[in-house]
């Protein structure tokens, strides 16, 4: 159960993660699987949820949504009966993203693999406005604000604007 993430018991906190690509068989929760009881708590802030296989957040095996929200989270599907995308109502939170406009788990610096957010992304200066300085996943230099504001996810995006009749396309490039 739980693609990515399966909390059976306890408490689990999720912070500025991205949770994608991960398929599990129907009913088990490919993002986050949280087991449906008082004695669980999944808080989930500041984190994307999307793009997983059949759903993103699943209740499974009880009745008690046990997913809190702590707000600036973008998750795609819910499922399970409570449906677990019903608490994802905090501030900042976007849900029934089916595209959150991500690259594949690849080498963006830092010694993690990361999935960069692409040019447009619903996560790109929708993060905690309350958030400033540190660094995202992958660690210094990477900061962990870059533009408006804060990114939703483990990795700030960090677009460039080139002017200059010596590029080619005159566009965005990445440093």
């Amino acid at each position: 159960q739980g693609g990515g993430v399966f909390n059976r018991r306890g408490l689990t906190v999720i912070q500025s993660s991205t949770i994608t690509d991960n398929a599990t068989p129907d009913g088990f929760g490919s993002g986050i699987a949280s087991r449906g009881d008082t004695l669980t708590r999944t808080e989930v802030t500041s984190s994307i949820i999307a793009g997983n296989l059949i759903n993103d957040v699943r209740v499974v095996a009880g009745s008690t949504n046990s997913f809190q929200s702590g707000g600036y989270n973008l998750v795609g599907i819910g499922g399970g009966t409570p449906n677990a995308l019903a608490n994802f109502t905090a501030p900042g939170d976007q849900t029934n993203v089916t595209n959150p406009l991500l690259g594949p788990l690849a080498d963006n610096g830092g010694p993690t693999q990361t999935h960069e957010l692409l040019l447009g992304s619903p996560a790109i200066d929708t993060g905690d406005p309350s958030l400033s300085g540190g660094f995202d996943q992958r660690g210094a230099p990477f900061q962990r604000v870059f533009g408006a504001r804060a990114d939703i996810g483990a990795l700030e995006a960090v677009f460039l604007e080139v002017n200059s009749t010596d590029d080619a396309d005159d566009g965005l490039a990445r440093p």
